[in-house]
């Protein structure tokens, strides 16, 4: 999961400062989430998805559970 929202944050040319900004969150709390420190809340979860332009399954599913 969290490497999807780098990978997907660097398709999209865009520092995490920006992200985090959009999103509504501390750029070191953002940091965070990209790292898998810190746990994603569902209505942050939302506003992440919307600054990456992604779906918000997509981002926040890891490769294993989306096969089951």
């Amino acid at each position: 999961m969290t490497s999807k929202l780098r990978e997907r944050r660097q398709e999209l040319e865009l520092p995490q400062i920006v992200v985090a900004k959009l999103a509504r969150v501390a750029q070191t709390t953002y940091s965070g989430y990209e790292r898998g420190e810190r746990p994603v809340p569902e209505k942050v979860a939302v506003r992440i998805a919307r600054v990456l332009r992604a779906d918000i399954q997509t981002l926040f599913t890891d490769d294993a559970e989306a096969g089951r």
